[in-house]
Order: structure tokens, then sequence, then C-alpha cells
């Protein structure tokens, strides 16, 4: 009984052990995949996933677009409220995209004050409309920092649709890029398509 008792013990202890092994493995993962201020989806994991997603497009035949969001203004905000403040800015954009995605979408901290989505099966004109939606959402979103709230922020976002602006992601976010900087040139707080 002893031995059978000291056998369960050693199996228990190893079980633990490679309990344990899992779940910093997933934590490790899930901190190389995640932005740590945002919780969203990182870059890194953004590129891996759209690459895997035009092929599976490729395959079915449904579209895939991509959404480039930027905070308007943002450095000009840091420079006057300072870096906490603009932390919570991106913060609850982050909280938006969030609230205003569907499941099989993708937002991910792309860089700075930059987003990117991912919409799966969503085409230009959809996507479009995901992009207005948004927009509309941290415009009329109050943002507090402080106990005080914080001026109106605005972002200005750019679609682009695989196959339609490019086969690939490159060529695709290229596109959507353009249709960002055409956004923030026409006075911001604005989403624009590729070749509109």
């Amino acid at each position: 009984l002893q031995r059978n008792m000291d056998v369960l013990s050693a199996v228990s202890d190893r079980l633990g052990v490679a309990v344990s092994n899992l779940q910093l493995r997933e934590k490790l993962r899930q901190e190389s995949i995640r932005d740590p201020m945002t919780k969203l989806f990182n870059r890194r994991f953004f590129d891996e996933t759209v690459e895997l997603e035009i092929r599976r497009s490729q395959r079915s035949g449904d579209p895939i677009s991509i959404l480039l969001v930027d905070a308007d203004h943002f450095k000009g905000f840091n420079d006057t409220y300072g870096h906490d403040a603009g932390d919570v800015v991106l913060k609850e954009i982050a909280n938006i995209l969030r609230e205003n995605c569907r499941s099989q979408d993708l937002p991910c901290r792309y860089g700075g004050e930059e987003f990117a989505l991912v919409f799966v099966g969503l085409d230009k004109e959809g996507a479009t409309a995901k992009g207005e939606e948004i927009r509309k959402a941290v415009e009329s979103r109050e943002i507090h920092y402080g106990g005080k709230p914080l001026p109106q922020l605005t972002i200005s976002c750019g679609v682009a649709t695989i196959p339609i602006d490019g086969e690939d992601q490159h060529a695709c976010l290229r596109e959507a890029d353009k249709a960002l900087y055409t956004a923030k040139a026409s006075g911001r707080n604005r989403v624009v398509a590729a070749g509109n």
C-alpha cells in the first residue's frame, strides 16, 4: 500500500510540474503576441495571422480587409497632457476596437498610436462601414484622466481589401496606408477606402 502511495505521489508531482510548465509556456506565448499596455495582439501576431488568412481567403474566395487606425494629433496630445494620459487614450481606443469587432475580427496594436484590424470575410464596403462605426464610437467616447475629462479624441482610418487592392499583405497594407494618409490630409476624423 505504501509503495502504491509513493508511486501516486510521484506521478502527482510530475503531473503538477507538467501542468505548471504548460501554464508557463502559454503565459510566455501570450506575452510574445500581445501588446503589454493595450492587451491587443501585437504587430508580430498581426503579420503572421494576415499571411494565414490570405492563404485561407485564396482557397475560399472570401475577401480580407485591413483597417489602419491612427489617433489624430496624438503627438501634440502627448506633449500637452503627458505620456500617462496618452497611455490612457491608447487603452481606451483598444477597448473601443474590442467592443466594435466581430468574433472573427483581429484588432492589433500596430505601433505607436496606430492600430490595425483584419476583417475576414468583409469586403471594402463592409470594412469601410465598420471603420466608420469605430470612428464614431471613438469620437463620442468621453475619456477621463486624473478625474478630469480629456479633450475629444478622433481617429483617421484607411481601408484596403485583398484581392482588390493587392494580392498580398504588403500591397494591401501599402494601399491602406495611402488611404490613411489621404484621410489625414483631408482633415482627419474620417475613414477613407483605397482607390477613393
